[in-house]
């Protein structure tokens, strides 16, 4: 595998992952300091949730940048 498919994948991989990210910000979701001095369980599995989801994507936009390749690197055999 190249150097440069899997440097390149990660790139998108990121990219995938932070718009991920801010796109999935809950709706309606705001820490406020009581939120933040009563901690609960609720609130930490919602950012769980909410990081679990931008992983996976960024996960397969990686899988999928690796294994079908990328317009962007060109394929030198």
């Amino acid at each position: 595998m190249k150097k440069e498919l899997v440097k390149a994948s990660l790139k998108r991989a990121l990219r995938t992952f932070i718009q991920v990210l801010v796109g999935c910000i809950p709706t309606g979701f705001v820490v406020t300091p009581a939120m933040v001095q009563h901690f609960d369980r609720g609130l930490l599995w919602v950012v769980l949730a909410w990081l679990a989801t931008a992983l996976l994507s960024a996960l397969g936009s990686f899988l999928q940048g690796v294994l079908g390749g990328l317009p962007e690197v060109t394929d030198d055999d």
